[in-house]
C-alpha cells in the first residue's frame, strides 16, 4: 500500500448567518434567526470536519489527501471571547492530528488568534502548523504587478498603501512591494510595530521611500494601490480620498472593500492572496470563491508542503518574514501546479 501524506485545512465562517446556511442547506428548516442569535449559535458550536479530500493528487510513491475542519468563529466572537475561540482552535488541532494530518493551515482569524501558540501547538499535537502567510503573500504581490501591467500603471513610479501592515501577511506584502514602488506607505494601529516594520524595510535595501502612520485617511491621498490585510470587522475607507483609477486589493477575510466603495466603476477591485488549483478541490462548503479551482493562499500553502513532502511551520507569527522564504514556497507552488489568481470584486 503506498503511503499517503495528509494536509489539514482550517477555516471558519465569515458570519453567524454564513455559518447557519452551510449547516442547514440540505435541510428543509426556512425558520429565520436575528444576527445576535446566530452570533450566539456560531459560539456555541464545536469544531468539526466538513470534508474529506481523498487522493487529491498521487505519483508513483505517494498518495496526497486532506480535509477541511470548520471552527465556528466570526470576526465578532473573536472580540467578545478570544480565549473561547481560541480553545475551538485546540479543539480543531486535536481533531486533525487524531486523524493523522501531517501539515496544517491555518485560515483567516485563525492564524492571527493562534499566532503566539503555533509553535507550542506544533509540538503538543505533532502536526506541522502554517498560517500560510508566505505562500499568500507571494501570490499578492504577483497580481498587483499583473493587474498594474493590464491597466497601464507604471509600478515603478507608484504609490502603494498597505492596511494592515504589521501582521503576517502585510509585512510579506511590504517586503515584496518595496523592492517595486517608488512609494510605500505602511498603516497599522500599533505604533512600536510600524516602527519596527519600518526598519526592516529599510534594511531590505528596497527602492521605496517609506512612509508608516497609525492614521489611514492621509495615506490614501493619492495612492495608486491599495492594498487591505486588515482581518477587522470595522476598517473603513472614505471613497472620497481614493484617487480616481486607483487598484486595490482586497486580501481580508471576509472581504468587504468593494462594499465601502459603490458606484466607483473607475476602480478595480479584486480579491489577493489566491491560487488557481492544478485541479479541482470539491468541497461540500461554501468558500465564497464561486469555483472549485480556486484557494486561499493558506490553504494552498499547506497543500504545497504536503505534496513536497516538508513537514514545516513554515510560516508563523513568531518566525521573522523573509523574502528568501516568500519566493522559495512561491516556487514549490508553481512547481506542484499552482498559480496565482485573479478574481475581480464588483462595486
Amino acid at each position: 500500500m503506498l503511503p499517503v501524506r495528509r494536509f489539514a485545512l482550517i477555516g471558519h465562517p465569515r458570519s453567524g448567518l454564513h455559518m447557519f446556511n452551510e449547516l442547514s442547506r440540505k435541510s428543509l428548516n426556512t425558520m429565520s434567526y436575528s444576527e445576535d442569535t446566530l452570533e450566539r449559535l456560531a459560539e456555541s458550536t464545536a469544531p468539526f470536519i466538513t470534508d474529506f479530500i481523498d487522493s487529491y493528487y498521487s505519483e508513483q510513491n505517494t498518495i496526497v489527501s486532506g480535509f477541511h475542519v470548520g471552527v465556528p468563529i466570526t470576526s465578532e466572537n473573536a472580540s467578545n471571547n478570544p480565549r473561547r475561540a481560541i480553545l475551538k482552535i485546540d479543539q480543531a488541532l486535536s481533531i486533525v492530528s487524531r486523524a493523522g494530518a501531517n501539515v496544517v493551515a491555518l485560515g483567516g482569524l485563525t492564524s492571527a488568534l493562534f499566532k503566539y501558540r503555533q509553535q507550542e501547538a506544533s509540538l503538543l499535537y505533532g502536526v506541522a502548523i502554517t498560517s500560510g502567510s508566505s505562500l499568500t503573500s507571494a501570490s499578492t504581490v504577483r497580481m498587483i504587478v499583473t493587474v498594474a501591467a493590464s491597466r497601464n500603471l507604471s509600478i515603478a513610479n507608484a504609490t502603494a498603501v498597505v492596511i494592515g501592515a504589521s501582521g503576517d501577511v502585510g509585512r510579506g506584502i511590504c517586503l515584496g512591494l518595496n523592492q517595486l514602488v517608488s512609494n510605500l506607505r505602511v498603516v497599522a494601529r500599533s505604533r512600536p510595530r510600524l516602527e519596527a516594520l519600518e526598519l526592516m524595510l529599510k534594511a531590505d535595501l528596497g527602492r521605496a521611500r517609506i512612509s508608516i502612520s497609525t492614521d489611514l485617511d492621509a495615506p490614501l491621498e493619492g495612492a495608486d494601490i491599495i492594498v487591505a490585510v486588515s482581518t477587522t470587522a470595522d476598517l473603513s475607507l472614505r471613497p472620497e480620498l481614493v484617487k480616481r483609477d486607483a487598484i486595490i486589493c482586497d486580501v481580508g477575510y471576509p472581504g468587504n472593500i468593494a462594499d465601502q466603495i459603490p458606484g466607483r466603476r473607475d476602480l478595480y477591485i479584486f480579491r489577493g492572496g489566491l491560487f488557481k488549483l492544478p485541479r479541482p478541490l470539491r468541497l461540500s462548503i461554501d468558500l465564497g470563491l464561486g469555483t472549485p479551482n480556486t484557494i486561499y493562499g493558506c490553504f494552498a500553502e499547506a497543500m504545497v508542503l504536503t505534496q513536497s513532502g516538508i513537514e514545516d511551520n513554515y510560516s508563523s507569527g513568531t518566525t521573522p518574514t523573509s523574502r528568501d522564504r516568500i519566493d522559495r514556497i512561491y516556487s514549490l507552488a508553481r512547481n506542484c501546479g499552482f498559480v496565482e489568481a485573479q478574481v475581480p470584486v464588483g462595486n
